[in-house]
């Protein structure tokens, strides 16, 4: 039997169908390769809309991670994306074991698009706030099969700056530096460039000591002088 889709989703829906622009639905669909339908809208546009949207109706604290689950269902991207703004905008009433949901969003769907948007917005800010569950859970990201918990545990730190933990960084590129996967030789290269802001020594020593894939090189030290 098939679950009943929340009022929640299809107002949403209604409103994104009425604003659809179908040739820009198929730019956008090709390119992400594919992979995803979509409404056809700006991300600024959509943006706004679900803003306002959210504004009348935000979700009770014991439905979110239901309406996330079930916008993840949908077949249109824009849904992702708003699943990911929805937990963004509940930030302040994350707890400890948010995380398991912020893994089912890099598992499922996964493309660079979203992956990177919830590292760099879900998972980046839930480490800071729960420093003391970081070491376990990445390095179990890390050392798992799954490319795209490894792409976090990579590039998760990229905002960082100072407080970036070198150690950490350093560990979980070199388990993978031999990586053939496109996504991982490109994460490597850019949490190191990104670092490289802050400590650009380091980074160049890294990349002088360690072998490293040609492709994680070059963006590792593309904006070094």
């Amino acid at each position: 039997m098939q679950k009943k889709t929340s009022s929640f989703v299809t107002d949403l829906a209604s409103i994104f169908q009425d604003v659809a622009d179908k040739k820009l639905a198929e730019s956008q669909k090709a390119y992400l390769k594919n992979q995803f339908e979509f409404f056809g809208m700006k991300m600024a546009e959509r943006r706004i809309i679900f803003k306002a949207f959210l504004k009348e109706n935000f979700p009770p604290q014991n439905k979110i991670e239901i309406l996330v689950k079930e916008l993840f269902a949908q077949p249109q991207r824009e849904f992702h994306y708003c699943a990911i703004e929805l937990l963004i905008a509940n930030k302040k009433n994350w707890t400890s074991e948010i995380i398991d949901l912020f893994e089912f969003m890099v598992i499922n769907n996964s493309w660079w698009d979203t992956v990177d948007f919830i590292s760099a917005h879900l998972v980046a800010p839930y480490f800071k706030k729960f420093n003391q569950e970081k070491n376990n859970i990445t390095k179990r990201w890390n050392q798992s099969n799954n490319m795209w918990l490894q792409r976090v545990s990579i590039i998760f730190q990229n905002k960082y700056k100072k407080e970036t933990d070198e150690k950490l960084l350093t560990e979980y590129i070199l388990i993978h530096r031999k990586s053939k996967e496109f996504f991982i030789q490109k994460a490597i290269g850019w949490a190191l460039r990104e670092y490289a802001y802050t400590n650009s020594d380091f980074v160049i020593d890294f990349v002088q000591t360690n072998d490293l894939a040609n492709l994680s090189k070059r963006e590792a030290i593309k904006n070094i002088k």
